[in-house]
């Protein structure tokens, strides 16, 4: 799925490590969709969970997820491992977006780049999160002025507001000449009442912007956990006690 992006249960252990930048690789897909195609695209998405899983070129994939903005637009990010992991599933991730294509009303836009900041939010997980990304334009070799620890800490002072008690997180990468935010909130209110801040916050930055801000947002329709869909778990068990757990399986799966 290129890129169906777009918010995490994996955000809840990012908060617990660092994230070594330019290694975890995020994939940003925007996709125009056919009026009143939402609930064939997600009943689509439901059944790519298991091609997923199975498949080895999604092996470095972490999670994938969707929302749709009420402009009729898909929007979605994958995480990888890494940007060898992101590029490798191209041709597996065409085959998946080949199963709902007939509702594209356009081609999609693709961003892609590694995760080179995050910030974790106040705000805990929740299972149905609201989504936002915006994509602005910078001057050409911006990014190195971007990501300046004093920039850095000057953003993260901005969201040190109280206005911000919805947020769960936000990350950027950069594809090409665009610096690309994607954050998640507790709800479409919490993500409202941000925005005031937000635009002060991106006002930090505005002399290495070339162009105005895009915002997309919308509440996270579905989330794939690659991680969790691939775990497998070890356990030890007591000396000849293996046929009385296949049987015990047996009648579980019945």
């Amino acid at each position: 799925l290129v890129g169906f992006g777009v918010v995490f249960a994996w955000f809840e252990q990012l908060g617990k490590m660092p994230i070594p930048p330019g290694t975890i690789a995020s994939r940003i897909t925007i996709v125009p969709i056919k009026p009143g195609t939402k609930d064939k695209i997600l009943a689509v998405m439901k059944e790519t969970s298991g091609t997923i899983q199975d498949n080895p070129a999604f092996a470095g994939m972490k999670e994938v997820a969707a929302f749709f903005t009420d402009d009729d637009k898909m929007v979605g990010r994958t995480l990888f491992t890494d940007m060898d992991a992101l590029t490798g599933s191209a041709e597996a991730t065409k085959k998946v977006m080949g199963g709902m294509a007939e509702h594209f009303a356009g081609p999609p836009t693709v961003h892609m780049g590694t995760l080179d900041w995050h910030f974790k939010g106040p705000a805990a997980p929740v299972a149905n999160p609201v989504s936002r990304v915006t994509i602005v334009p910078i001057k050409p070799g911006a990014q190195g002025a971007i990501m300046t620890k004093n920039m850095i800490e000057t953003i993260e002072k901005g969201l040190d507001d109280p206005a911000m008690a919805g947020l769960i997180e936000v990350a950027t990468i950069f594809s090409g000449d665009n610096l690309i935010s994607r954050s998640t909130f507790t709800d479409a209110k919490s993500l409202e009442a941000s925005v005031e801040v937000q635009g002060k916050v991106m006002g930090a930055m505005k002399e290495h912007f070339a162009g105005p801000p895009t915002r997309l947002s919308g509440e996270v329709a579905w989330v794939h956990d690659n991680v969790k869909a691939s775990r497998v778990t070890i356990v030890p068990i007591k000396p000849g006690s293996k046929e009385a757990l296949l049987a015990m399986a047996a009648k579980i799966s019945k």
